[in-house]
């Protein structure tokens, strides 16, 4: 893809949407979205329920993610972990799912999630998530499928050692999220 690559444009509710590659940005506009996403995620008032909080770092570690743009102002991100190995599979979490509050539903979160699964599925990988009840309704819009924990790699779950509900795990519950394989088959 060429820089500032744009994976789609659509208008939504009078407004133009771009969804973009988030490499492909420049340099000082990925900044400002990794900035953001850090004070999103770690602020009470914006936090999504049980979203981990994500550092700039953490935004630039990812292996792809996908940012919207709406009239060019920032209108959600969301990002697929490095891949690993599972069984005959290699695998990336999709996450980091964060769209700022009067953008949501409208369908960006959807076709974030669609857009990031397609993207690396274009370099073999099968992407998989774990969804809180605020986002399992999207991932099923697009085109994932309830699994198990033991449908991901098993590295995946070390995250769970930083979920906000850690108490679930004491009392014996392996995952608090429900946790999707996208199915390209089933895609909406």
């Amino acid at each position: 893809m060429s820089a500032g690559a744009v994976i789609e444009q659509y208008k939504r509710w009078g407004n133009s949407v771009e969804l973009r590659v988030f490499d492909h940005l420049p340099y000082q506009r990925r900044l400002e979205i990794a900035r953001a996403l850090a004070v999103a995620t770690t602020s009470s008032a914006e936090q999504p329920l049980q979203m981990l909080p994500i550092t700039p770092e953490e935004v630039y570690a990812k292996y792809a993610g996908v940012v919207a743009l709406v009239d060019g102002q920032f209108g959600g991100y969301v990002g697929a972990m490095q891949p690993l190995k599972h069984g005959v599979r290699t695998m990336s979490e999709v996450g980091s799912l964060w769209v700022p509050g009067e953008f949501r539903r409208h369908g960006i979160g959807t076709s974030l999630t669609k857009s990031v699964s397609r993207l690396i599925q274009l370099d073999g990988i099968t992407p998989y998530a774990f969804c809180n009840p605020s986002s399992k309704g999207i991932f099923d819009a697009s085109g994932y499928q309830e699994r198990t924990l033991r449908d991901v790699p098993e590295e995946a779950g070390s995250l769970c050692a930083r979920c906000p509900k850690l108490g679930a795990r004491v009392l014996g519950v392996e995952c608090c999220d429900t946790v999707m394989v996208y199915e390209e088959q089933h895609d909406k």
